[in-house]
């Protein structure tokens, strides 16, 4: 399986509405207790740096399960909105060295309403990558909870195969 952000920081930022509305700012567990409270208007500069030079990136809680988790139920998504945890904003731009698609199998679940990362993007990296591919219709960014059967068999296909 694999996963690549490869939208611009500012699309991701926009589309996500990353930190503005952050439901908090995150700091690492031995720096003391975590604060709370809406951040509502905040630039992406001021969206907190919980490591050194890091920048924490959310998903807008009012945007949440439109955005990252469409086909699961309501409910399910206000806790896991209210309870995400960071994303690093500066992981989304860095590079992550020699591809490991190059020299190693890959298998893909391709979610069609991932409104992440679009299935025609997720298309051409699997593609790229000679991996095999399983599409699902209709599943949102959070594929592998709201379809847990057909990603369970795509990774022991991927098993099967490697073995």
């Amino acid at each position: 399986m694999s996963l690549i952000m490869v939208m611009s920081l500012p699309t991701w930022m926009d589309r996500l509405g990353a930190c503005p509305g952050a439901p908090h700012q995150s700091r690492p567990p031995s720096s003391g207790p975590r604060r709370t409270g809406r951040r509502s208007g905040a630039e992406p500069s001021e969206c907190g740096a919980p490591y050194p030079g890091g920048k924490d990136g959310y998903i807008d809680a009012a945007k949440f399960r439109e955005v990252f988790a469409a086909d699961l139920p309501a409910r399910q998504t206000r806790l896991m909105a209210a309870t995400q945890r960071p994303g690093s904003v500066g992981g989304l731009s860095g590079h992550s060295g020699a591809p490991a698609w190059k020299s190693v199998p890959s298998w893909f679940v391709i979610p069609t309403a991932d409104n992440v990362i679009p299935p025609a993007v997720q298309r051409f990296m699997a593609k790229r990558a000679g991996g095999k591919i399983k599409e699902v219709a209709g599943a949102s960014h959070v594929v592998m909870m709201s379809r847990t059967g057909t990603v369970v068999r795509q990774i022991l296909a991927a098993y099967a195969a490697t073995r």
